[in-house]
């Protein structure tokens, strides 16, 4: 098939020119005039002349690529082995706090997630879930230590304690009466469309579901989830020090 003429040529790329086309969407155009083949196209310089091909014998000489052998991940003993994750779900159902049971086990929250978006790690998934709702009993006798006894605060003056007094916490302590006496406080005491709480029951299901759910954890090759660990600048962090030099 012949080339297309210059005019026609001329008269496309303007075309695409006006119509605000980028470089692609004018060289398709251009190709769809007559579709030449790439020699004939490369004759009117549209595109480049295609690369020259190697001669049969020297394509004979090239070697043939070495067969690929993966080599086979070796789970370290500093990575996520079952106990790190046993002693981890321990820490997390005891504080409900996700960096201090990272803490107790040395390693960075940011593995700990990483662990948990695995695909491998369904069973620490859940065990994750109860823990964290077994917690609650732990933060409510918290909660109610700081609603009697308040939190305490600091005085200073000129660098120096001067001061110290506990203050109170009368909205949390009506928050507490609210959920863990709702005959008198809370949604009981309302008209029926409240919902009650339910957070007892839940406890109650985690401590059913949890043991099942660590029984079942897999230690998971560092190499398929890597494990960060803590650094003395974590801990420097962790209580306010400032940087070391």
């Amino acid at each position: 098939m012949g080339a297309p003429s210059r005019e026609q040529i001329d008269e496309t790329i303007a075309a695409g020119l006006a119509a605000g086309d980028d470089e692609d969407t004018i060289f398709a155009a251009l190709t769809d005039l007559h579709r030449l083949s790439d020699e004939e196209l490369a004759a009117i310089g549209v595109v480049a002349a295609p690369a020259p091909v190697a001669p049969a014998d020297a394509l004979a000489e090239v070697p043939p690529a070495p067969e690929f052998v993966p080599v086979p991940v070796k789970p370290r003993r500093d990575g996520w082995t079952v106990d790190r994750q046993r002693a981890f779900i321990a820490a997390l159902a005891e504080t409900g706090c996700v960096s201090e049971a990272c803490a107790d086990v040395g390693i960075t929250p940011r593995s700990a997630y990483r662990l948990r978006l695995h695909p491998r790690a369904g069973a620490f998934r859940e065990a994750w879930e109860q823990a964290q709702t077994l917690a609650t009993a732990r933060l409510t006798a918290l909660a109610w230590d700081r609603a009697v006894h308040g939190t305490r605060e600091e005085y200073w003056k000129d660098g120096e304690l001067a001061a110290e007094r506990r203050r109170p916490n009368d909205r949390l302590l009506m928050w507490l009466l609210t959920h863990h006496h709702p005959t008198s406080y809370g949604w009981a005491a309302k008209p029926p469309a409240a919902a009650p709480d339910m957070t007892f029951f839940r406890v109650e299901h985690a401590q059913a579901q949890l043991a099942p759910l660590v029984a079942k954890l897999r230690a998971v090759p560092d190499g398929d989830c890597p494990v960060d660990p803590l650094a003395p600048a974590d801990f420097d962090a962790a209580v306010g020090a400032p940087p070391r030099a």
